[in-house]
């Protein structure tokens, strides 16, 4: 089975995403992922992977993201951490959808099914 952008959609994070913006992402996971790696996990991993996308894609597009690391109240201020690469998981730590795809790459890697 394919993964869809109602798939995507049925996710409530991603409910009032365009299919168009979802159809980019799911296109291009295809393309960045070896689906024949992942085997008959293959449509998790392209969800993950568009999740991801999506997220990270909406963070910058937002303006502001990351966690609330300053605020002032009177006469309102509010500052955000960056979201940076960090640790072994790099870019894909940006998202908790990116530490999903890891963790099911690494089980991959190491023989493990991380969802059984």
């Amino acid at each position: 089975m394919a993964v869809t952008v109602a798939d995507i959609q049925a996710i409530p994070q991603f409910a009032t995403r365009t299919a168009g913006e979802i159809q980019f992402w799911l296109d291009r996971a295809s393309r960045h992922l070896d689906l024949a790696l992942f085997g008959v996990d293959a449509d998790l991993a392209v969800t993950y992977w568009t999740a991801h996308a999506l997220t990270v894609a909406g963070a910058a597009t937002a303006g502001a993201a990351g966690p609330v690391t300053g605020k002032t109240v009177g006469p309102v201020s509010v500052q955000y951490a960056t979201l940076t690469a960090s640790g072994r998981l790099g870019d894909w730590a940006q998202s908790a959808w990116g530490g999903y795809l890891g963790q099911l790459a690494r089980g991959l890697v190491n023989g493990l099914d991380p969802v059984a």
